[in-house]
């Protein structure tokens, strides 16, 4: 099992019986292994006494015993060029919320840039939309099976005259403990915007999108998966002082979406010309250049389209790097922001982006050092339909300076959207907060009769 939950069963009826959250005693991610070197770093947001990590290389399965440390913030890096990924699994009895991240640096033939990523779990379904199959811009899907039996996958994609045939897309099949590396140009070459849906069939996947450029905007990325398609999505994370942005969205749909923008700044709705309704063809992906007249503060974009819809903002910082902000979850418990990554993480400047829904709320910031001792905290207020940008680098937020920090926990009062966006000079990269995995709904399970 990949995500493992304490289970129970319980009588009555049904209907009156809502799911109720069960602790996460077991939890697999797989960190993709791109370029060498790229760091990695794995943690929890409690450790307990019987608290276990696996960490191996795949292929080959060989053990990686300086990210299996049960009571520390565990971080190394990586540097084979025959490895692909590496399997992280947690077991805890008491639920840990294991988290895991990788950070590179890209090379100079592929554009450059700085990237970090959270390593993903098991998802049925991951919606990539910003990537590329040409020359110039070329992404690589990495798929990672981390199940004990075969998994099975279908690879679709959609660019901006429709939909893409993808050579060889149906059925791929991954033995377990595998991964394969995609580049897209193999299976849908020439295309310079594409959305990817990948969905898993059968078994335990994993899926994560570097994306890299030499075009206009350099640099390179991992894609975090961006929500599955649906009328109402808001994207956060877009830093302040972005020399250029790009909406782009995409319609799987039979019929033309017609979606209306919302800019959300820090003193709430921002009136940016002409960009308050877009149209996008059936079946198709479009590209909006956000306006100079959307300011050049953090912003949050909140989409609501007459279609199901997913999508992305391309970040550029200068000609020298990129990053994607995306349409996440709300995060209702604990997440993880990465400090302590073998030295690549240690000279950015991160700035924590938030946004709430239709109540005001705050949020707890919680700092520990690498052995996981308390270094303090702050709590942020965070005013409704407004995107507040919290700078955590400034001296005196914390006992300790960021320097000396491993990990921040960030635990909202009320469900928000978040990110936290890196940045060092020309170089960006923005990672979507997402919940630390400490319980999940589980539905009552009544006895047979």
């Amino acid at each position: 099992m990949l995500l493992v939950a304490a289970g129970y069963l319980e009588s009555g009826s049904p209907q009156t019986q809502p799911p109720k959250p069960v602790t996460v005693t077991e939890y697999a991610r797989a960190c993709p292994v791109q370029v060498n070197p790229t760091a990695l770093a794995a943690g929890r947001v409690v450790a307990h006494p019987d608290t276990v990590t696996n960490a191996i290389e795949l292929p080959g399965e060989a053990t990686i015993e300086a990210l299996e440390e049960p009571d520390t913030w565990a971080a190394t890096t990586v540097e084979k060029s025959a490895l692909r990924a590496v399997e992280l699994r947690n077991r805890d009895s008491e639920g840990a919320g294991f988290v895991a991240f990788a950070a590179a640096n890209g090379t100079g033939k592929t554009g450059g840039g700085f990237a970090v990523t959270e390593c993903p779990g098991v998802s049925p379904e991951s919606w990539f939309v910003g990537a590329g199959s040409n020359t110039r811009h070329l992404s690589t899907l990495v798929l990672t099976n981390l199940g004990d039996t075969p998994a099975i996958a279908d690879v679709e994609m959609f660019g901006a005259n429709g939909t893409v045939e993808v050579v060889d897309g149906e059925g791929i099949v991954l033995d377990a403990h595998t991964t394969r590396r995609i580049a897209l140009d193999d299976v849908a070459a020439g295309e310079a915007e594409l959305a990817v849906r990948v969905n898993t069939k059968r078994g335990a996947l994993t899926a994560t999108m570097r994306d890299t450029s030499t075009a206009v905007f350099k640099g390179s990325e991992w894609i975090a998966p961006t929500n599955p398609p649906a009328r109402v999505q808001t994207i956060t994370g877009l830093p302040s002082g972005a020399s250029g942005r790009e909406l782009i969205v995409v319609n799987p749909g039979n019929v033309t979406a017609e979606v209306g923008i919302e800019v959300l700044g820090k003193e709430g709705m921002i009136v940016a010309d002409q960009f308050d309704e877009v149209k996008v063809p059936a079946g198709s992906l479009k590209t909006f250049t956000v306006p100079r007249s959307a300011g050049s503060e953090a912003v949050s974009l909140r989409l609501r389209s007459s279609q199901n819809i997913a999508a992305s903002v391309r970040v550029a910082s200068s000609d020298k790097d990129f990053a994607y902000g995306v349409a996440s979850e709300q995060v209702a418990g604990p997440a993880v922001i990465p400090l302590a990554m073998s030295g690549t993480l240690e000279a950015m400047k991160p700035t924590l982006l938030l946004v709430a829904a239709r109540q005001s709320s705050t949020v707890l910031v919680e700092a520990f050092d690498t052995d996981t001792t308390h270094r303090g905290s702050i709590e942020i207020d965070v005013p409704a339909g407004r995107t507040v940008a919290f700078d955590l680098d400034k001296l005196g937020r914390f006992d300790s300076s960021l320097d000396d920090l491993a990990y921040l926990v960030v635990t909202p009062a009320r469900p928000m959207w978040g990110a936290v966006a890196v940045a060092e000079e020309a170089t960006v990269s923005i990672l979507p907060l997402t919940e630390a995995p400490l319980t999940v709904l589980a539905p009552h399970v009544q006895p047979g009769r």
